[in-house]
């Protein structure tokens, strides 16, 4: 019993095979982390999107109460928008009014 204790006790360090493994797991964890994060960030913009979306919404009705009609263009609405600004989609897509009020992204996967 003590032989073994002593040549336990001898030993130092880690195995090239237990090195390995641990990179392995650590890989592993950081590629799942990472596919997670990438989710979570496009996510985060599609609600971004949809948040400017209803904003724009609210400007329409703003200026249909205001003058009785609904805009020609989209650009009609930015005097009725909070920042007096155009809001631009996170990802890149355009706003565009459909139909006579209707505002939609220009990404299928941000209506």
């Amino acid at each position: 019993m003590n032989r073994i204790r002593s040549k336990l006790a001898e030993q130092t360090g880690m195995t090239i095979i237990e090195i390995i493994i641990s990179l392995l797991i650590i890989s592993v964890l950081s590629g799942t982390i990472l596919v997670q994060f990438k989710h979570t960030a496009e996510s985060a913009k599609i609600a971004a999107c949809v948040s400017n979306q209803a904003a724009l919404q609210t400007a329409v009705n703003i200026y249909y109460a205001q003058y009785k009609g609904y805009p020609h263009q989209i650009e009609d609405i930015v005097p009725n928008l909070v920042s007096e600004e155009m809001p631009e989609c996170p990802s890149g897509g355009t706003y565009l009014l459909v139909g006579r009020d209707d505002i939609q992204c220009t990404l299928e996967d941000h209506q």
